[in-house]
């Protein structure tokens, strides 16, 4: 009965997200620590991680926990689309503007990439076949 309850209550969770939370974050922390979160998942097996933070990047206003959460979402999707190893390889910078620094970050795997057909969808959540992640960070960075 208790995991029906949590089933459910993820479940709901999930339906109804909650308000953003800004603050001032430290995204290479962030990226780097749901790096190795996501690491520990039982996908990922002759991966290499490459791991390219810029030193002194500036802070970034936004949710920590929702990016976390897309982060999360991306690299398991790498993962998983890595069955027989890979590279995932994750960058982090920053551009300079007229009157402003962009940071940016990229992430890049080996995996055989998504088909055309899935591609034009990629945006509409749980998209992916059952043995994939769903895109939910996918979603959840668009909206």
């Amino acid at each position: 009965m208790q995991r029906l309850d949590k089933t459910v209550n993820d479940l709901l969770f999930f339906g109804k997200p909650s308000l953003p939370e800004f603050a001032c974050i430290d995204i290479n922390y962030i990226l780097d620590s749901t790096c190795k979160f996501a690491s520990q998942h039982r996908s990922v097996v002759n991966i290499e991680k490459r791991i390219n933070l810029a030193p002194d990047l500036p802070t970034v206003y936004a949710d920590g926990k929702q990016m976390q959460q897309v982060f999360l979402n991306l690299f398991l999707n790498a993962f998983q689309a890595m069955a027989g190893g890979g590279t995932l390889t994750i960058t982090t910078g920053s551009i300079l503007t007229p009157g402003s620094r962009i940071c940016y970050h990229r992430c890049a795997d080996t995996g055989p990439g998504i088909p055309p057909q899935i591609l034009e969808k990629i945006f509409t959540p749980f998209l992916l076949p059952r043995h994939r992640v769903p895109v939910w960070g996918w979603q959840s960075a668009a909206s």
